[in-house]
């Protein structure tokens, strides 16, 4: 096994079994750049699908707050905007002490969650005014001030 300290790591999406049931939504969180599904399940009668990720940079000294600015200051609050409380976004920090998000999901809301996400990551791929310091592709680097983002996102 290579250190990733000493190569460099680049991002790319794998195919891997997931829950038939969440399937779509699996792949429309994979379309955003840097978001890494940890693990997932579809939930049954009476409970929520749920999926675990991270963002960015998990080996970085300071990944958690690349995930943080992602989870909570973009993707939750511009899914809340687009469909409520159908979906919540949470960060948990993990016995192990890796710190993940939280994605939780009824399936009866998929189909609005779905719809949602393809919103949302528009948005967020689509480069805006270069005045305003805020890039639609770039959550996670630090140098973005979001407040200046809010009508871009909103």
């Amino acid at each position: 096994m290579t250190d990733p300290q000493i190569h460099k790591q680049v991002f790319m999406k794998v195919n891997v079994p997931v829950d038939e049931a969440i399937a779509d939504l699996i792949a429309a969180l994979s379309a955003f750049p840097k978001l890494q599904t940890k693990s997932s399940c579809q939930g049954g009668p009476n409970h929520p699908a749920r999926v675990f990720f991270i963002y960015g940079d998990y080996q970085g000294k300071d990944f958690w707050r690349d995930l943080a600015e992602f989870a909570l200051g973009f993707f939750g609050p511009a899914l809340a905007r687009e469909i409520g409380d159908r979906a919540t976004v949470s960060l948990q920090v993990c016995e192990s002490g890796l710190i993940q998000a939280e994605l939780v999901v009824w399936l009866e809301a998929l189909p609005l969650v779905l719809k949602a996400l393809k919103k949302i990551h528009k948005r967020f791929v689509t480069k805006v005014d270069r005045n305003s310091g805020c890039f639609g592709d770039t959550p996670g680097t630090r140098h973005v001030d979001y407040s200046k983002c809010q009508a871009h996102i909103g």
